[in-house]
């Protein structure tokens, strides 16, 4: 067993802590991100470790080098790192994957000792690990059948439909296949609460701006302004999920922001789906102009919690 650290991103939502360092040297409680990862996983005795650098890469194997860790770790460079995103770091260490079982770790996280046990000790060949969800949460969410299948949920909802008789299902393995036959072979609609989660979904999303991002608005923005996902951010801000939007733009230039649209119109003259783009971005703004700045609210976090710490004498 090995495990394989993405740490080659920038970190440019944290602006300042990342001027000069990655994202994963950053302290939580006098303790580096990277620091208290490599400490958890040297305890398992793995093989090796395996870590994507990029951003800051020299910095960053210099201090490792700091740390004591006796788990043979094996680098691998990705020198496009401001180009690319985590796949693409994972992909360049594809050799590597194929060799040995794996677990697979983002740099930035924090968590409990036990929850390597747990990854290690389960009997089964492929596990994802998903926290809890939250209402502030954004970001991917998946909802588990009790067969930890996540297509099988759609399906078991169309099983519950009078009118449907057919199901089309695009596969893209064998491992698909086994799963969508085995949903099958039983009927097994949602129960009611299954349903009653779904349904509260589907009513937060009635509202949303209806963006199958086809992306031809894009060729004609003068601003070349990325709107399908400046219109996924504004529909995760209207649904309540969008706590970290501003934090989100934050990591890209001004000039990328709703703010910028001209109102020229170009995009919205090519919609499929007849939005009319510049009064929805223009809105967007307006929103996020209400909005708290992001670093300033978790500076007054950080001392609300010291000053916390301080009156129990930690």
């Amino acid at each position: 067993m090995q495990a394989i650290i993405l740490a080659a991103g920038m970190g440019k939502r944290l602006k300042e802590l990342t001027q000069d360092r990655t994202k994963c040297m950053v302290q939580v409680n006098g303790v580096a991100l990277i620091d208290r990862m490599l400490h958890q996983i040297e305890s398992r005795h793995l093989s090796r470790i395996v870590i994507v650098v990029g951003y800051q890469g020299e910095k960053l194997m210099e201090y490792i080098d700091t740390l004591g860790i006796r788990t043979p770790i094996v680098y691998v460079q990705n020198p496009i790192y401001d180009k690319t995103n985590n796949i693409y770091s994972l992909a360049l260490a594809k050799d590597y994957l194929c060799q040995d079982d794996t677990l697979l770790f983002e740099s930035d996280l924090i968590f409990e000792d036990a929850v390597i046990d747990q990854l290690l000790d389960d009997p089964r060949e492929t596990l994802a690990l998903v926290d809890k969800y939250e209402s502030w949460m954004d970001g991917t969410c998946v909802k588990l059948g009790p067969d930890d299948s996540i297509a099988s949920f759609g399906f078991r909802w169309l099983q519950g439909l009078d009118n449907v008789h057919m199901v089309l299902s695009g596969m893209s393995d064998m491992a698909q296949m086994a799963d969508n036959v085995a949903t099958f072979e039983h009927l097994d609609p949602l129960s009611p609460a299954e349903e009653a989660i779904l349904f509260a979904a589907a009513d937060k999303m009635k509202n949303s701006i209806p963006c199958t991002a086809c992306r031809y608005c894009c060729d004609g923005c003068p601003q070349q302004l990325d709107i399908p996902d400046l219109l996924h951010k504004y529909n995760q801000l209207r649904t309540g999920s969008g706590s970290t939007i501003k934090m989100q733009l934050d990591a890209v230039p001004a000039n990328k922001w709703p703010h910028a649209c001209l109102g020229c119109g170009a995009c919205a003259a090519v919609c499929p789906q007849k939005i009319v783009i510049p009064d929805e971005l223009a809105a967007f703004a307006a929103e996020l102009d209400k909005l708290p700045d992001w670093v300033e609210v978790c500076r007054q976090r950080a001392e609300a919690e010291a000053r916390e710490r301080a009156s129990r004498g930690l």
